[in-house]
């Protein structure tokens, strides 16, 4: 049952790639090229600020398992790590924050946390709080995937 559910996901998550896709193709004015900072955020669509806001408090709120759930701690010191790098430490170094880079810097620090999640027991398990974060941080980290991939590529071929 725990591996038919988990298809089952795949399968959810594969099939709304291409809506994803069709829901942000709007003219977001941004591409993987261009320079990622606080003008850029304030000019992107409303939807994407959402998404955004969407996957800072899924993140953040690993918080709450970390005490018992290496997971947990993976994801957010990915999070953490990623956000330290963009928003500090990079522009420390006079380096531009490219949209493309971005995308790096997520698929580099998200993929442990993934993979360990993925691997946390059966997947559609809505026992506990924890199980229900983790399957709603899998699919926020899917889908974060699937559009940093692209741009990634993009970022890494230029």
């Amino acid at each position: 049952m725990a591996r038919m559910t988990s298809y089952l996901f795949m399968l959810v998550t594969c099939c709304l790639a291409p809506m994803s896709q069709v829901i942000w193709a709007q003219d977001s004015g941004h591409g993987a090229l261009e320079v990622w900072d606080k003008e850029a955020m304030e000019n992107v669509p409303v939807i994407i600020k959402a998404w955004l806001a969407t996957m800072g408090v899924s993140f953040l709120l690993s918080a709450i398992f970390i005490k018992h759930h290496t997971t947990a701690r993976l994801a957010l010191a990915g999070f953490l790590f990623g956000l330290a790098l963009t928003k500090f430490i990079l522009p420390y170094f006079d380096i531009v924050v490219f949209s493309g880079l971005v995308a790096t810097i997520h698929l580099l620090a998200w993929t442990p946390a993934y993979v360990l999640l993925w691997k946390d027991g059966p997947i559609m398990a809505f026992h506990s709080w924890y199980q229900r974060w983790r399957l709603w941080i899998l699919a926020v980290i899917k889908i974060s995937f699937i559009f940093d991939i692209r741009d990634a590529f993009i970022f890494l071929i230029s």
